[in-house]
């Protein structure tokens, strides 16, 4: 054991977040070699506010802040006794800027256990709980910098990002424009790392053999038959000219039924998409608000990603007033949750295909890396044989193979007791794997070739690593 990244959720106070890094160490503590040691210098546990003294056996031990994605229906809120209405996960996003703050405050006071907390995460409900709800908390948070050292010597960590996403969808097209949510609206780039990515790996015509259609909500249709269409546009993706206005007559449908009036045009659309990083209260006001172009505080500061868009939106006050329309119009909210039925056909597929392919090459130019897991990948993500699981394809044991080149992917547990796995047996499930892989009764690929498979897999993982580790 190198290092042990442990996640943990990130407290509305210092003191329960110092508690719970204590507790945590302590019962490590109880299990090492320096258990009467750490008990005469430290009878009552290890406080917050002193340095460490043992580095042998904390040194193996670091943390990522866990945020927790929970579904929030609560569109009303109540102001001077009225009801006004509110934005998407309006008080889980308000719980994020308090567990934020209380963590930037201990930062900037350099708190002890601040030296081992390396990065940000966040996991749990994936297909009703977009990116959107993170951009301000993990721009806020990663782009926190504390270059002075502290009393005992220690430099405070700058702070990584990791995100779950693409591996719970209601079709992959969804899958790919949540990745690029997530890249776009919490500025993922080299260092960073998305959670599973399973969508990048999937064979695309097994799963819409199938999935021939599917039921998702009448925004997510919008949403992707927009980000397709100009996906299209944006990577000169292949495609006749009569099935793009097809898919086109579609998200105008589409968009009457949500909007009930009539679509204007998909750069505007698109520009009100790419606004949904920033923190909606900005957009709270009908009326164009310029205050936010000021900020106050660091939390302002971050709340709006691309300052130019902002200050250029005045003028284009169709994408302001969308965007507004997203967060607050009761109506949009409540039409863009009735289920409607999309049928795929071969032409559909055939674009996926493309798009699959684009959108790991979008993932290699930001230099984001991949975790993968194999066994949970397997359990969840409705494959016939292990060998269909996307890690074979995300890092392929041939460096490219069917225009997939291999991304920057590392080998994880998922949660490691509720698959029953461990890194000695996901390895082990891959390695095995690959063996029995055969052509015209003989292996494909040698044991030596397998090996040095798994070592670059290892040593991907040392790389992704948020503390630095010895290759």
């Amino acid at each position: 054991l190198r290092q042990l990244e442990v996640r943990i959720m990130p407290r509305s106070s210092s003191k329960k977040l110092i508690g719970s890094i204590n507790n945590i160490e302590n019962k490590a503590y109880l299990k090492s070699d320096d258990e009467t040691l750490f008990s005469k210098i430290f009878p009552e546990g290890v406080r917050g506010d002193e340095p460490n003294k043992i580095d042998k056996g904390k040194d193996k031990y670091f943390y990522v802040l866990h945020f927790i994605k929970q579904k929030e229906p609560k569109w009303y809120g109540e102001s001077k006794n009225r009801f006004v209405p509110m934005c998407r996960e309006y008080e889980m996003r308000e719980s994020y800027m308090r567990d934020a703050e209380c963590f930037m405050e201990m930062r900037n006071k350099g708190y002890e256990v601040c030296d081992r907390i390396y990065g940000i995460d966040a996991a749990s409900n994936e297909v009703n709980f977009r990116p959107e709800n993170f951009g301000t908390v993990f721009r806020y948070l990663a782009s926190s910098r504390v270059t002075w050292d502290v009393p005992w010597d220690r430099q405070i960590p700058d702070l990584h990002k990791t995100f779950h996403v693409g591996e719970d969808f209601y079709e992959m097209v969804d899958g790919f424009r949540a990745i690029e949510e997530a890249v776009l609206y919490l500025e993922l780039s080299q260092g960073d790392r998305i959670g599973h990515g399973v969508v990048l790996g999937l064979d695309v015509e097994k799963w819409y053999e199938r999935h021939p259609e599917v039921v998702l909500p009448l925004q997510n249709q919008v949403d992707n038959l927009a980000w397709l269409l100009f996906k299209i546009r944006e990577w000169d993706l292949e495609i006749p000219t009569s099935t793009y206005h097809r898919l086109h007559t579609e998200l105008e449908r589409a968009y009457m039924q949500l909007y009930k009036n009539k679509f204007s045009d998909l750069l505007t659309y698109m520009r009100s998409w790419r606004l949904r990083g920033d923190n909606p209260v900005c957009y709270a006001d009908e009326n164009y608000d310029k205050r936010w172009l000021h900020p106050v505080t660091q939390w302002e500061r971050y709340s709006i990603r691309d300052r130019t868009l902002y200050e250029k939106i005045e003028t284009n006050r169709m994408a302001y007033d969308l965007y507004h329309r997203y967060h607050y119009d009761i109506d949009v909210k409540q039409e863009g949750l009735r289920k409607v039925k999309f049928e795929f056909e071969p032409f559909y597929v055939d674009l996926v295909k493309q798009l699959q392919i684009r959108m790991r090459s979008f993932i290699l130019e930001k230099g984001v890396a991949v975790e993968s897991c194999p066994t949970s990948n397997y359990l969840i993500s409705n494959v016939d044989k292990f060998h269909e699981i996307p890690t074979f394809n995300l890092f392929p044991i041939e460096e490219s193979h069917n225009d997939l080149f291999r991304l920057n992917v590392s080998i994880n547990t998922d949660d490691q007791g509720v698959f029953y796995t461990s890194l000695i047996k996901e390895y082990s499930l891959l390695a095995g794997t690959l063996r029995h892989e055969m052509k015209n009764g003989l292996r494909l690929y040698s044991d030596d070739k397998i090996l040095n498979w798994i070592e670059h897999l290892i040593n991907n993982s040392k790389q992704q690593c948020f503390r630095e580790v010895e290759l």
